[in-house]
């Protein structure tokens, strides 16, 4: 599908706020509020996600999978599980992101599904009220604030047995 969210507002959702499969749009001026899963999740998609807030998320604000294409800019991402996540062969480029009360990492890059390969996670201009945490797993790429993130061994099964578990 291709769509356009423009001024939205998702709120009190049980699960997933806004889940895209192949698609290509834009989200602009929206915010994802006491959201129960992964505010934004996408999967084969390419997607611009630009002033945006993602306010209460109990897993990830910004779920970049299977080997989508985002790009974003100027979003505020606060009292989430993980803040942005590109994993399975996907690219993913934010510019300008404040990070506030996240209970796990702020960015991750990790391959899931290994039939879509590694995943590469650009962040620039990031801040946050304490040190950002990340975490990159090897073949995967993350860099953060223009600094490249060392990769390590990281046990994907165990974090969706874990804390990403649904």
């Amino acid at each position: 599908s291709n769509f356009s969210l423009v001024d939205v507002k998702i709120s009190d959702t049980r699960s997933d706020a806004f889940d895209g499969d192949f698609s290509i749009g834009r989200i602009e001026g929206s915010s994802f509020q006491r959201v129960g899963g992964d505010a934004i999740d996408f999967s084969g998609s390419k997607i611009e996600v630009k002033d945006s807030k993602f306010l209460t998320v109990a897993d990830k604000a910004v779920s970049v999978g299977e080997q989508s294409f985002l790009v974003g800019r100027n979003l505020q991402i606060v009292d989430v599980g993980t803040g942005i996540v590109s994993k399975d062969g996907s690219q993913t480029q934010v510019e300008g992101v404040t990070f506030g009360e996240t209970q796990y990492y702020e960015v991750m890059a990790y391959t899931k599904k290994p039939q879509y390969g590694s995943a590469t996670l650009v962040v620039d201009n990031a801040l946050g009220d304490k040190p950002l945490r990340s975490v990159a797993q090897k073949k995967s790429s993350l860099s953060l604030n223009g600094e490249k993130i060392p990769t390590k061994k990281l046990n994907v099964d165990a974090l969706y047995d874990g804390y990403m578990a649904k």
